[in-house]
């Protein structure tokens, strides 16, 4: 006995099986858009941002290499490993919002800081701005071409509920649809596919209730109310690191008057205010030992006049009040030196030459000089003003009496010889130096 096939079943039972696969692969395929969505709009508040961070390109400056509409993969990375034409994210010189990825042409070294200057590929002019270590956010790893065009979509409510809502609705509908049909051991095998959409159902239920719109309001803000019910987003978003004002890197100058001064920041989209920051000082640039760190300061600079005379590395972070603290800012380096100038000065043993050198001058900045004398006639002087530019000694040497070339003439009874000097630091200190020669 044998029983005969019937050809047309068997057409029909393998399109039942290539339907049944390739719609397995659509549902997969249309979670992982979904999960995909997901992700980009809740990248900001997701604590990737020491690994990477998404940026969408909003401008055709890159272009061809970045067209506009993409979505931009940005690593964290030492600004020492930086090179030029690497492409790198920072924040604009000029607001502080906005976000810049641009390649770098060339890189200059000032004052022991690198220094980069950056261009678009599509622009003819290099960038009028030196992007600082500070600035940089991180080198670009990879671009996908066109996705931030559906994720600005997707950030819009209406877009959020068409391309996100309602996929997540036929899915969990035609999940359900299937357990209910199906064998119990296909409901078995299918069982974990219904965690992984209900929380998509979910979202897309909303559309049916009118509260949808303040539901979604709440996914993209920091906090929203809904029926009452105040949502709060959890902040994983550190403020930027601010920049150093003052005093510049490398200065010279007495602790009179020292003030410590960095730029205000705001926290990420204001989620946790107000911002605190934390200040460090030591005596070499490895930071260890620290020989100075303030607590939570609320105010963007910290007095520090009675620093000891020493070389000193300073920097600063800002953090929120749920603690997420930024980079640490660039490191800069000041000498205190609040030692006065030292005056030195002598007469020729003929009398009628005075000699002086003063000595300590690289911090400051100026000193006027008067030389003054008595003779059997007139009183006399020399008297003058001497700009520094860091030089550590400066002096002077002066004939007292009249030079008509090729002839000297000495001034007779020369008494009550003094040399008065004022040296001023830029700060403003004045420091009076006086001798009777």
């Amino acid at each position: 006995m044998y029983q005969r096939l019937d050809p047309a079943g068997i057409k029909y039972s393998n399109r039942k099986k290539r339907l049944f696969s390739f719609g397995r692969f659509a549902e997969w395929l249309i979670f992982s858009a979904v999960l995909s969505a997901l992700v980009l709009i809740a990248s900001p508040y997701l604590p990737t941002k020491k690994f990477f961070s998404s940026f969408i390109v909003s401008s055709g400056s890159m272009e061809p290499t970045i067209r506009a509409g993409s979505v931009a993969i940005v690593m964290p990375i030492d600004p020492e490993l930086i090179r030029e034409k690497d492409v790198i994210a920072f924040e604009s010189p000029e607001n502080s919002r906005l976000t810049i990825l641009h390649r770098v042409q060339k890189i200059t070294v000032s004052r022991n800081s690198r220094l980069f200057m950056t261009g678009g590929d599509n622009n003819r002019e290099a960038d009028r701005w030196q992007v600082k270590p500070a600035e940089i956010k991180g080198l670009m790893f990879f671009a996908i071409p066109f996705l931030g065009h559906a994720a600005a979509t997707v950030r819009n409510p209406w877009g959020f509920l068409l391309l996100i809502g309602v996929p997540a609705l036929v899915l969990g509908f035609f999940q359900i649809r299937e357990i209910a049909a199906g064998i119990e051991e296909e409901a078995r095998k299918r069982a974990y596919n219904l965690s992984l959409f209900i929380g998509a159902a979910l979202l897309a239920g909303f559309s049916l209730n009118p509260f949808f719109a303040r539901t979604i309001v709440a996914i993209f803000s920091s906090t929203a109310t809904v029926s009452g019910i105040s949502i709060t987003s959890r902040d994983f978003a550190p403020p930027p690191a601010p920049l150093l004002l003052s005093p510049e890197d490398n200065i010279v100058r007495e602790t009179q008057g020292l003030v410590m001064d960095w730029s205000d920041v705001s926290d990420y989209e204001n989620m946790s205010p107000p911002v605190y920051y934390i200040y460090q000082s030591t005596h070499n640039s490895g930071f260890s030992p620290l020989a100075y760190q303030s607590g939570q300061l609320s105010a963007s600079q910290i007095p520090a006049p009675g620093t000891p005379d020493g070389v000193y590395f300073w920097r600063v972070k800002a953090c929120d009040q749920l603690h997420n603290c930024s980079p640490w800012s660039e490191v800069r380096k000041a000498t205190i030196d609040s030692r006065p100038p030292l005056l030195s000065s002598s007469r020729s043993e003929d009398g009628l030459t005075v000699i002086y050198t003063l000595s300590r001058l690289s911090r400051f900045a100026s000193y006027n000089y008067i030389l003054s004398y008595d003779t059997d006639s007139l009183p006399q002087a020399y008297e003058g003003t001497v700009i520094l530019s860091g030089q550590n000694e400066d002096g002077k040497s002066f004939y007292l009496g009249t030079y008509s070339p090729p002839d000297y003439t000495p001034h007779t009874g020369i008494h009550n010889l003094k040399l008065k000097i004022d040296v001023y630091s830029p700060a403003g200190t004045h420091y009076p130096l006086e001798v009777d020669l």
